[in-house]
């Protein structure tokens, strides 16, 4: 008997009751699995993702599409050696950079000069 399990593009190890491997999701041809009336329980297991469990009676071919979950990002506590007083370096993302300054505020324009004649004197300048 065949079965073809779907995962969605992600290739997992197919194992049986005992953890002996019988194949991967990825073989397109599916898995050999001898016919029989007794339910089997198998096991996917797939890198970074959680393990998950398909239940089949093995009586016929068939096809079972199932999602294999990402695991959650474990926060693992850093390990501590004996005699090591040094505070462990902590691996944070740096602050962000600080605003940029604001320009300087602009000079005023001067008045422009008087529009006058040429012929004129100016008795102010000396």
């Amino acid at each position: 008997m065949t079965v073809r399990i779907d995962t969605a593009g992600v290739a997992a190890e197919v194992l049986d009751e005992g953890g002996a491997i019988l194949g991967s999701t990825a073989d397109p041809h599916g898995l050999r699995v001898p016919r029989g009336d007794v339910e089997r329980q198998l096991r996917l297991r797939a890198e970074g993702r959680a393990e998950a469990q398909v239940k089949l009676v093995p009586s016929e071919d068939r096809a079972v599409a199932v999602a294999l979950e990402p695991l959650a990002p474990s926060k693992q506590p850093a390990k501590k050696t004996a005699g090591s007083k040094k505070p462990e370096a902590k691996h944070e993302a740096p602050p962000p950079p600080p605003p940029p300054a604001p320009p300087p505020p602009a000079k005023p324009k001067p008045d422009p000069a008087p529009v006058t004649s040429p012929d004129l004197i100016s008795p102010f300048k000396k």
